[in-house]
């Protein structure tokens, strides 16, 4: 999730892991838990192989010099910055199924969103809000369909000057994936990754499914579910604990890319389970958006989807 327009490291997501310490034993296995801040979060690791951690981390390092926009070197700043860019074959893979998720959201998830990603930063610290006319610009630049992927010479390009990539709804999902394929290639069979909010949990703890417990957004000390995971994802997206205030008025902290406003929802929390943490990552955003009828129709287009919404 998680938001946009702030690369999704505003939104803080409540999902307590079911054991206690970081250190523990059962039978004559031990599992551990390690902890690193990467690509703007806490990402935490859980097993009883003393290599996943590594492997984690160690990905979540590199795919940062790859995706961040804020790394003058990656090619994503290059994109925005030059409008074009040379793409490796990993890179290619998560735009592409950007756009696809674009596409299916009605642009409610966007990864073009980064000019309006950059006025509404300002306008936070700055304590004002931004012009109704400098918005209206900036939404003129926000639209996926106007990012051009050339796989056969790996190329992604932008058909408007001045747009760009923000990656932050996608981004830590996309790496808790790869750090997943990287971690099965090694042999470990069972570990958490916990992604400031973006989980995927591999194999069995003990032979028994990792459970997942996603406080509620509307009752202090209360769960709103508990998860049962086997080789699967979830992510949580909300406005309940993250928001602004400018001008006397709360507004929330994710914004609608069709409009480039924050927006105005009746949800308090959108928690989507999913074969791969990227879609889980962007689906509740989307769904956030978009409501619940229109959320769960959205849900529906993609296979093996569960999804858990919370009114006000």
């Amino acid at each position: 999730m998680k938001p946009q327009f702030l690369s999704k490291l505003l939104i803080i997501v409540f999902i307590s892991l079911i054991f206690s310490g970081c250190s523990y034993r059962d039978s004559e296995e031990a599992f551990t838990l390690q902890r690193k801040f990467l690509m703007g979060t806490i990402v935490e690791v859980t097993s009883n192989s003393d290599q996943a951690a590594k492997i984690v981390f160690d990905t979540f390092k590199r795919l940062d010099e790859k995706l961040s926009h804020f790394k003058s070197s990656s090619p994503v700043a290059e994109l925005n910055r030059d409008g074009i860019v040379s793409a490796d074959k990993e890179l290619l893979d998560l735009i592409v199924e950007s756009l696809r998720i674009s596409e299916e959201s009605s642009g409610t998830f966007d990864i073009t969103i980064g000019p309006l990603s950059d006025i509404w930063k300002k306008a936070i610290k700055g304590k004002e809000l931004p012009p109704h006319k400098e918005i209206k610009k900036a939404r003129e630049l926000v639209d996926w369909k106007q990012v051009s992927v050339d796989r056969e010479n790996g190329l992604i390009k932008f058909k408007k000057a001045g747009m760009k990539i923000d990656l932050g709804a996608i981004a830590k999902g996309f790496a808790v994936d790869i750090a997943v394929e990287k971690l099965k290639a090694a042999g470990i069979s069972s570990a958490l990754i916990n992604a400031g909010g973006d989980i995927y949990c591999l194999g069995k703890k003990f032979n028994r499914p990792w459970k997942i417990a996603v406080r509620h957004p509307e009752k202090e000390g209360k769960f709103s579910q508990v998860f049962s995971l086997v080789d699967r994802a979830v992510a949580t997206s909300g406005d309940y604990e993250q928001f602004f205030t400018l001008g006397g008025k709360r507004y929330s902290h994710i914004v609608d890319p069709r409009t480039g406003y924050p927006i105005d929802s009746r949800i308090s929390s959108v928690t989507v389970v999913s074969d791969r943490a990227m879609t889980s990552d962007a689906l509740a955003t989307a769904i956030f958006i978009l409501g619940e009828k229109k959320g769960l129709a959205l849900a529906d287009k993609f296979e093996g989807i569960e999804v858990k919404i919370i009114s006000r």
